[in-house]
């Protein structure tokens, strides 16, 4: 069976959210693009609870039950930018699985401006917790009577629904000394957003609300965290823009209902973001801005806000990976803040590059670690296996953090290609020279992007910038001829006229000059867009002089070929493969002009033996989101083929070795985690597969080393022959002369078949394969009375 785990680069994202249960003290964050967490204190580690088990990995809200500490809730929503349908799901085992509870159907913007905003989601920490409500960005407050299962919206003559751009309604909080064990709490606060609106608060349960006085000016601050104590006060933030530069506040409102102004007089300017009052105390507070570690920007105080201490956090005290860069402290995203509930000195934190935290936030200087292990949140853009003697494991392009060149999966980088914020867009490596590698990447901004290029010699630990690049060049894709490492084709972005231009161009001596080939128009091509992570241009792996280009602008699409090294190229088709702005083109390594492609919303997958003059359908294969190459398994004449993709009507990811003829079993079953951006084979090493995704860094699966067939063999048992033909006779060999079970499973532990065989004569047993058993790895699973060996073997 296959074994899958995050490759080790405590990657960097947004972690927008924070919630610690009350009594069992577990920890929860959430991401905008990766998923939810649960903290593993035993193992000091971060445990991915929604991996597989969700559609989409965006979560918008997270919440916790006080009075059940297994059940979670969260708030998901499956577009990266602006409105899409929510989704609400519940765990009642802390994650380990999720029902979703279908009658939740409010819009959410899970990766947009205000993902903050906390906590949206709340449930009743009196009366066992049926009650919740959610404050949305656009659609008003709504509240559930029956733990989530109906909703029913607060009318806006009630409670006004704030201003959309703004966050719309950023919190909603309860005051649990408004209830008891049997009934349900009766006050409860909400922040609106936008002018005339402010703190509301409901002392009936939320039937109706009235505006709470003293607040700050709601034409400029919109709030964004609360925070209530033990004795009812409540802290409220505010921002007056989701983004540094502008200033925030802090208010206190007393039960009476009176607004008083506490903003630490000295901060940095920036608008503030979370704040917590310890559990333990309801006068310690701590609170945390924008640029928080731009030596002003966490504040604590032991009085209810009526003094503050600056809490510096640094490069001098912030303990994180090498790799990365400390300057991000200077600029970087705040959100979560929380007391630790069983140390109160202890405080997390949540922010731009992930979770920290200090052991003691009354320390005059307090110690600020980085705590990543196992949370990857990198959105990956290409994965690159070189093969030897290149020295990594993995090349991998990614977006905000560049890239890196892995030689150990299981040790965390010591550095990351390139330097500073940007995105890896494009890499590749010469095949007569695998320690030649090229890259394009840019400063990821929409409007005019500021793009280079490098390449290494040494397989990715050093690089040095192209001496030259065309005019205004960004961005795009770069390849690299198969036998002359000199020579490359770039097609960029043209970010001189912010368009999405391409105009490919070619070089024959690394970069020193370059010359825009002919026979492609300077035309847009969406596939070039910032963020798109396209490939579009590939070269032939075996002909050093071919390179292929595709194009799309809207409209139509377009297919070009160069067999002179990219100084021409010829238009081959237009409109014979499907339009889209992200596209993955790939040339099959050792079969000259035979490429494959898809588009990333899901098509077929296209084969093409000829170099583009025609494509073809590969049979059975629909909604394929990505693919790549690995080692031929056994004797197989064919690399293996992996995609992720819809085979027999079921999404997963499944290889072949006969180039899609026959398909193995779905490999990795439950929706790959963050979503598939790329794939790739391993061309030294059989089964494995490397899987980049939108939010969860990149996974990896390996058959497990213990069902390997060289162990079988030292154990005296051989199967043979291995690998096989569909439609063939196994001899199993080496057995003892006893009554058998033997069962057939495969790689996900599915019994294909069982039989029985009783009063064995000899040492072997002849087993004719199941006529419907298809190409792939399998298993042969033999019990007697006193032993179980597995046996595996491959059908070709």
């Amino acid at each position: 069976s296959y074994t899958w785990k995050n490759v080790n680069t405590q990657g960097t994202g947004y972690v927008d959210g924070l919630a610690i249960h009350p009594v069992s003290h577990d920890t929860y964050i959430r991401t905008d693009v990766g998923g939810a967490y649960r903290w593993d204190g035993v193992n000091s580690s971060w445990i991915p609870i929604t991996d597989g088990k969700i559609p989409y990995y965006g979560v918008e809200a997270l919440a916790l039950n006080p009075s059940n500490e297994n059940e979670v809730f969260i708030v998901i929503g499956g577009s990266n930018s602006g409105f899409a349908t929510g989704k609400l799901y519940k765990s009642s085992d802390k994650g380990s699985s999720w029902k979703q509870l279908t009658n939740f159907t409010i819009p959410v913007a899970v990766n947009d401006a205000w993902r903050n905003d906390d906590p949206r989601l709340t449930i009743d920490p009196n009366n066992g917790g049926a009650v919740m409500f959610y404050a949305s960005r656009q659609n008003g407050l709504w509240k559930s009577i029956n733990a989530g299962i109906n909703w029913t919206r607060i009318v806006p003559t009630v409670l006004p629904i704030g201003v959309v751009g703004s966050g719309g309604q950023a919190f909603v909080v309860f005051d649990q000394n408004s209830g008891s064990p049997t009934t349900n709490s009766s006050i409860l606060y909400v922040g609106v957003s936008g002018s005339g609106n402010g703190i509301y608060k409901s002392t009936d349960g939320g039937t109706s609300f009235i505006l709470m006085g003293g607040g700050p000016d709601a034409t400029v601050y919109n709030p964004v965290n609360g925070s209530i104590s033990s004795d009812g006060n409540l802290y409220v933030t505010y921002a007056r823009a989701w983004s540094d530069g502008l200033d925030g506040k802090v208010y206190k409102f007393t039960a009476s209902g009176t607004g008083t102004n506490i903003t630490p007089p000295i901060n940095n300017g920036m608008s503030f973001g979370g704040i917590n009052v310890c559990p333990t105390d309801p006068n310690r507070i701590v609170t945390i801005q924008w640029r928080w570690g731009n030596i002003k920007g966490i504040h604590y105080s032991t009085d209810g806000g009526a003094t503050w201490k600056e809490k510096t956090c640094s490069a001098a005290n912030f303990n994180c990976p090498a790799w990365w860069d400390k300057n991000f402290l200077n600029w970087d995203y705040c959100a979560g803040i929380a007391f630790d509930p069983v140390s109160p000195n202890k405080v997390w934190f949540t922010f731009g590059g992930g979770v920290f935290i200090t052991n003691d936030i009354t320390a005059t200087n307090p110690v600020y670690t980085v705590i990543e292990k196992n949370l990857e949140e990198l959105c990956v853009v290409r994965v690159c296996v070189p093969p030897s003697p290149n020295p990594n494991a993995l090349l991998m392009t990614v977006l905000d953090q560049q890239g890196f060149a892995i030689k150990d999966l299981e040790l965390v980088p010591t550095k990351k290609i390139g330097a500073g914020f940007g995105q890896g867009n494009s890499i590749d490596y010469c095949v007569s020279n695998p320690n030649f590698v090229v890259r394009v990447a840019d400063d990821q901004q929409w409007t005019k992007p500021t793009g280079y290029g490098q390449y290494s010699t040494d397989g990715g630990t050093v690089w040095k910038d192209f001496a030259t690049k065309p005019t205004g060049s960004a961005s795009g894709n770069v390849a690299v001829s198969a036998t002359n490492q000199n020579a490359w084709v770039w097609a960029p972005l043209n970010c001189t006229t912010n368009s999405l231009n391409v105009m490919p161009y070619y070089t024959l001596n690394s970069g020193s000059t370059w010359t825009a080939c002919t026979g492609i128009p300077a035309g847009d091509n969406v596939c070039s867009q910032v963020y798109a992570g396209s490939k579009y241009l590939v070269s032939d792996r075996v002909n050093g002089s071919n390179f292929y280009y595709f194009s799309y602008d809207n409209t139509n699409t377009y297919f070009y070929r160069s067999t002179d090294g990219g100084v021409s190229f010829s238009k081959i088709s237009t409109n014979a493969l499907p339009g889209y702005y992200q596209v993955k083109l790939e040339s099959i390594p050792g079969k000259e002009n035979n490429l494959l492609f898809c588009t990333r919303n899901g098509s077929y997958l296209f084969y093409s033996t000829n170099g583009g003059d025609s494509w073809s359908k590969i049979a059975g294969v629909t909604g394929c989101v990505s693919f790549g190459f690995g080692k031929a398994i056994g004797t197989s004449p064919n690399l293996t083929l992996f995609v992720n993709a819809i085979v027999k009507g079921v999404s997963g990811v499944y290889y072949s070795t006969d180039m899609g003829l026959t398909w193995s079993t779905n490999i990795m079953p439950g929706t790959v985690p963050g979503s598939c951006s790329d794939m790739s084979g391993d061309l030294e090493e059989e089964f494995s597969v490397y899987i980049g995704t939108t939010g969860r860094g990149v996974i990896y699966g390996k058959v497990d080393s213990n069902t390997g067939i060289n162990q079988e063999e030292k154990q005296g048992l051989r199967i043979f022959p291995n690998p096989l033909k569909s439609h063939s006779t196994l001899t199993i060999e080496g057995i003892n002369n006893s009554d058998m079970d033997l069962c057939l499973t495969d790689l996900s532990g599915k019994m294909i078949d069982s039989r029985k065989y009783s009063s064995i004569n000899g040492n072997q047993i002849h087993y004719g394969l199941p006529n419907s058993l298809l190409a792939g790895t399998y298993f042969m699973v033999l019990k007697t009375k006193s032993t179980t060996d597995t046996i595996k073997f491959i059908v070709l």
